[in-house]
């Protein structure tokens, strides 16, 4: 590529990145604002440039913990939620859903090309995973990125729909949880709606078995509001 370069420079630890001149318009001009620049995580900073260069950023690799089961026996519901046929994930209403974010992911970004997820293992923890995806939504957000925004909700759900979900997994999940909703702060959040749908979504479809979770009890207790908001939308 020949062109000039230009220096970023982020973070509270003034973390110096170089980008070829060509490519840096690619970044939302907020990002160079207060207090944003400052904010930056190097992390997250570093996995745009990814994106601006390839069309994707690369996550952190699943952690061997070793406590999830060999196999899974699928657990026996007592509350079947099939009737939820407005959920991101009945099984009706969830290829409409990643073909009008695939739709809208190549009105944006034409060159991606989206690698199907393949199936979790439990013994490993996805927990690193799910927040980096929620955590560059956060950064594309508040910086009106729109192609990052569909891009890493695009990858949140093909992760979380091959997320081989058993008891001994369901912190990782509780861990997202908390950040989309307890994490991030209400001025940042108004408007969030997309992640806050999709990650609800998951939650009240698998929330059967993420209620025998004491830290996800315990975050619905911190936040009663949302306890009865999603009890409600189990009887829609």
């Amino acid at each position: 590529m020949k062109s000039g370069i230009v220096l970023f420079v982020v973070g509270k630890d003034r973390k110096r990145f170089l980008i070829h001149e060509e490519l840096a318009s690619s970044f939302p001009s907020e990002i160079l604002r207060p207090p944003i620049v400052e904010e930056i995580d190097e992390v997250v900073f570093g996995r745009c440039c990814e994106f601006v260069y390839t069309g994707d950023y690369s996550a952190p690799s699943p952690i061997y913990d070793g406590i999830g089961k060999q196999s899974l026996t699928e657990s026996v519901r007592r509350w079947d939620p099939a009737r939820l046929t407005w959920n991101f994930f009945h099984p009706e209403k969830f290829p409409i859903v990643c073909a009008d974010l695939r739709e809208l992911l190549g009105q944006v970004n034409p060159t991606y090309r989206a690698n199907d997820e393949s199936s979790t293992d439990p013994k490993y923890s996805y927990a690193d995973i799910f927040l980096c995806h929620a955590e560059m939504y956060r950064f594309a957000f508040r910086t009106g990125w729109t192609a990052l925004c569909y891009l890493s909700l695009n990858r949140l759900l093909g992760l979380l729909a091959n997320f081989a979900l058993c008891e001994e997994r369901t912190g990782d999940i509780v861990i997202l949880f908390k950040f989309v909703f307890e994490k991030i702060d209400s001025e940042e959040t108004e408007g969030m709606g997309d992640i806050k749908k999709l990650v609800g979504d998951y939650v009240l479809w698998n929330l059967e078995i993420l209620m025998r979770d004491m830290d996800f009890q315990l975050v619905l207790k911190e936040m009663p509001s949302l306890e009865t908001a999603f009890f409600r939308r189990m009887w829609k």
